[in-house]
């Protein structure tokens, strides 16, 4: 028996997507097929080596995706894929290679940070230390693009039908959960600020954020020791780190906290935030920071 029947078996045997609509199900099609997808160092839509831990995590579900797909009689040439866009195919003839080459070669396995924008905002960073900061509501704005849009005070999980009758409401820290209809729902009792980053050099990024530009982060300590020293102190509690993805199907809700979790859909996007709580509820509006001596390690690119 291949790895593939493999998999496949052990889906049919617990068919976790069977609650799902065909609309539920096409979007998680998509997304499954969007996070399979990079865009290689000759600027094409590519699956990547299967050698990678995260390929092969991605290769998995769509083996699974597949396979509940022949159970509903979907096939392929009925998913109106969103990554394959005019936009997108628009979007990688502009790439110059030699340039995403070269940054790609400079970047890996370098411990830096990338902020993804428009030149004129990134070069505010840098010759003027600004720093825009949002709160975390202006996210839910229906007027932002997919990639872009989120409601990050809230997460939901699908649990499976044994909790279809159940309905709790609990407080945890500064999260309320609870359960209703087989939706687990956790909500932060406040706004907060939020600054979001990337891991790693991604082109497709660009492309998501409406981008010109990339500024690398080359000092990341440095320059998040300063923005922290700018924000934090009496009024709010200051974290960082990497956000983790979670499946709203198969992951345990209380395995991450909300501020630094977020619905796999998103997972491509590899990112490293910055929060500000504040210490009693209110309301936010957007900020700018001011930062000195940063300069010297930011750097702006560009792959067009």
């Amino acid at each position: 028996m291949t790895n593939q029947e493999i998999i496949q078996n052990e889906y049919l045997k617990n068919r976790y997507m069977r609650c799902l609509s065909d609309e539920e199900f096409m979007n998680r099609f998509n997304l499954v097929f969007e996070n399979m997808c990079i865009i290689d160092d000759n600027g094409k839509i590519s699956l990547g080596s299967v050698n990678s831990p995260e390929r092969m995590f991605w290769f998995q579900h769509w083996i699974r995706i597949c396979a509940e797909a022949e159970l509903r009689t979907i096939y392929a040439n009925q998913i109106a894929n969103v990554y394959l866009t005019k936009k997108t195919h628009q979007f990688l003839e502009k790439i110059d290679i030699k340039k995403l080459k070269q940054i790609r070669s400079k970047t890996e396995k370098q411990n830096y940070l990338y902020k993804y924008g428009k030149e004129k905002f990134l070069r505010k960073i840098i010759e003027d230390g600004e720093i825009y900061i949002r709160p975390a509501s202006f996210y839910s704005d229906s007027s932002l693009n997919s990639a872009i849009k989120d409601d990050e005070l809230r997460r939901y999980y699908l649990l499976n039908q044994n909790y279809k009758n159940v309905n709790i409401k609990i407080q945890l820290n500064n999260e309320n959960h609870s359960i209703n209809k087989g939706i687990y729902k956790k909500t932060i009792n406040s706004d907060y600020y939020v600054y979001c980053l990337a891991e790693f050099f991604d082109p497709r990024l660009f492309n998501d954020f409406d981008a010109d530009s990339c500024l690398i982060i080359k000092h990341p300590q440095d320059f998040i020791k300063k923005i922290k020293n700018s924000l934090a102190g009496e009024l709010f509690s200051f974290s960082c780190g990497k956000v983790k993805y979670f499946d709203p199907l198969l992951d345990n809700p209380f395995e991450t906290s909300l501020i630094y979790s977020k619905n796999f859909a998103y997972s491509y996007q590899n990112e490293f935030r910055l929060a500000f709580v504040p210490y009693n509820t209110r309301s936010l509006n957007a900020t700018v920071i001011k930062l000195s001596n940063i300069a010297e390690y930011l750097e702006i690119v560009k792959i067009i």
